[in-house]
């Protein structure tokens, strides 16, 4: 009798361990599949922006972290493009409140151009350009309202057959 319970608990062990095992793996493509939903959205967002002088400014790809996957864009032009340039789209002040310390204002950044509403600057090709600065474009809150669109339509997907 004692032999048979112990082969019945063990065979629920075993049960139990490959279930986990199941559901690592199918939590594992899970977050793959939404970083990469991740990645495809904020390319998408950051290559509609249009620079004259750099078509292509920012490199999105993923970065393992201790909770999962980030999403990650870097380059020279990431806070330019996400957050805008210059007080003509953005105002003069981006923070409702007091601006944290050593966070520079809007246009404050470099020669301080940005805080008239136009400035000229020269290209890569010596040409003179006029700019007003750039809206935000919000690439990356807009890569995470995607993610968000479809994360319970990827569970349901994945976790499906248990």
């Amino acid at each position: 009798m004692w032999q048979v319970q112990c082969e019945g608990l063990a065979s629920t062990i075993g049960y139990f361990e490959a279930y986990q095992n199941r559901i690592e793996d199918k939590l594992d493509i899970f977050i793959r599949t939404l970083a990469d939903i991740g990645i495809d959205a904020a390319k998408t967002q950051f290559n509609s922006f249009n620079f004259i002088d750099n078509p292509s400014p920012v490199d999105v790809y993923a970065e393992p972290t201790e909770k999962g996957i980030a999403v990650v864009a870097s380059g020279e032009q990431v806070a330019f493009i996400e957050f805008g340039t210059g007080v003509f789209y953005n105002g003069s002040e981006s923070y409702a409140g007091v601006r944290p310390p050593n966070v520079l204002g809007i246009g404050e950044f470099g020669h301080g151009w940005g805080k008239r509403n136009a400035w000229h600057y020269k290209d890569a090709n010596g040409e003179d350009r006029i700019t007003r600065g750039n809206p935000p474009s919000n690439s990356m809150w807009y890569t995470s309202e995607t993610i968000l669109k479809v994360v319970e339509d990827i569970a349901k997907v994945v976790f499906s057959d248990d």
